[in-house]
């Protein structure tokens, strides 16, 4: 239960952070905040959030290796795998 209060936590915080970045146009750290956010999101199972903060990613940088990897746990928790490759 701790556990999943930290994890929570966290995703808030990384979730106002990608608002706060946004609203100051600092997309490198909108998005870097968005991925880890995103995964964060996954372990929470979700996978509405886990998108919304995989487009954020892909608007800044598709072809980025961890918004590829992000986008890969998004669809292997989509299609009932874990996503924590």
């Amino acid at each position: 239960m701790a556990a999943r209060d930290q994890r929570d936590d966290a995703l808030a915080l990384l979730l106002e952070t990608v608002r706060r970045a946004r609203s100051v146009g600092a997309s490198d750290i909108e998005a870097e905040a968005a991925i880890l956010a995103g995964h964060l999101a996954i372990e929470s199972r979700d996978l509405a959030t886990a998108g919304r903060m995989l487009a954020v990613a892909r608007a800044w940088s598709p072809g980025y290796y961890r918004t590829q990897a992000l986008a890969q746990a998004v669809q292997a928790a989509e299609t009932g795998g874990n996503g924590l490759n």
